[in-house]
């Protein structure tokens, strides 16, 4: 697949082709309007694959064929490769400092005009997490704390924005409604089955991409789990829990961006279960 269907072609100099690591979507922002973004990538030789008006009926363009590296992303001697690292890049006309504000329509008319192209290149429907200028820290630093290792960019194989690349320093796309972004590219996924007697139910998004559910069922501590594309499965984490207690279910990020921690509260005493390397693990604590 090098080309977007019902996208118009402008072809513009590229970097060669890609040397590596999966392809990923990369977002930036123009920082101006359609005309303006169109003479700077002229001017400065330096087109994404794919720019487009962030709204129903917004102009769109194609630049680069998906076989072949962009030029948008700085790429210094020495380091990570990152146009040629399968990154698939498009600007979005609009400013960093907006994008939070983006409305629902226009977050979804995005998810759906770029649906076609994440699926038929294979990208998976996961991201870190996007920034604005309330992150408490500078966020357009090649040092800031949301910048990708190298190792993990060159695996990385979801979307991300500008301000995730290594090498780099921009902040673009700025504090991007990633979630909505993600649910509008995923509109068929299935809701979870109801579960009877369960309590303290919390959500997260594990680092490979599956969405999961925590609860307490009956005696034990489950986790409902969707693989993207796949149905409901579920698994134990551990035993433990009394029948109708109301354990306190922690989940959350404990420092380390690939795993995930788990805290039951239960009346037999403290359960610790983690996702760690795609699989999950457990003791008492």
């Amino acid at each position: 697949m090098d080309w977007a269907d019902g996208w118009p072609v402008d072809q513009k100099p590229d970097s060669g082709g890609m040397s590596g690591g999966p392809n990923k979507l990369v977002i930036h922002t123009t920082e101006g309007g359609w005309e303006g973004a169109y003479t700077v990538l002229d001017r400065n030789n330096n087109w994404p694959h794919l720019m487009c008006e962030p709204w129903p009926g917004g102009r769109k363009v194609q630049a680069v064929p998906f076989s072949h590296a962009a030029k948008s992303l700085m790429n210094k001697p020495g380091g990570v490769e990152t146009n040629r690292d399968g990154a698939i890049q498009v600007e979005l006309i609009g400013f960093a400092a907006n994008t939070q504000d983006w409305s629902d329509a226009d977050v979804d008319y995005l998810g759906a005009l770029f649906r076609p192209i994440v699926q038929g290149l294979g990208i998976g429907l996961h991201a870190p997490e996007f920034f604005g200028q309330d992150a408490g820290f500078i966020v357009a630093s090649a040092s800031a704390p949301q910048r990708m290792a190298f190792g993990v960019w060159d695996a990385f194989d979801g979307i991300c924005g500008h301000q995730h690349v290594p090498e780099n320093d921009h902040w673009d796309p700025g504090k991007f409604r990633i979630d909505r972004f993600l649910a509008a590219l995923n509109p068929a996924a299935p809701t979870p089955p109801p579960l009877r007697g369960s309590s303290m139910p919390a959500r997260i998004e594990t680092p490979d991409g599956q969405e999961n559910l925590f609860v307490i069922v009956g005696e034990t501590l489950v986790t409902k789990y969707l693989p993207l594309g796949g149905t409901w499965g579920s698994f134990n984490i551990t035993d433990g829990c009394k029948p109708n207690s109301t354990p306190t279910v922690r989940v959350g990020y404990d420092g380390d961006p690939n795993r995930i921690d788990v805290y039951a509260d239960a009346p037999l005493g403290l359960v610790h279960a983690w996702f760690a390397g795609g699989t999950w693990h457990h003791e008492p604590l």
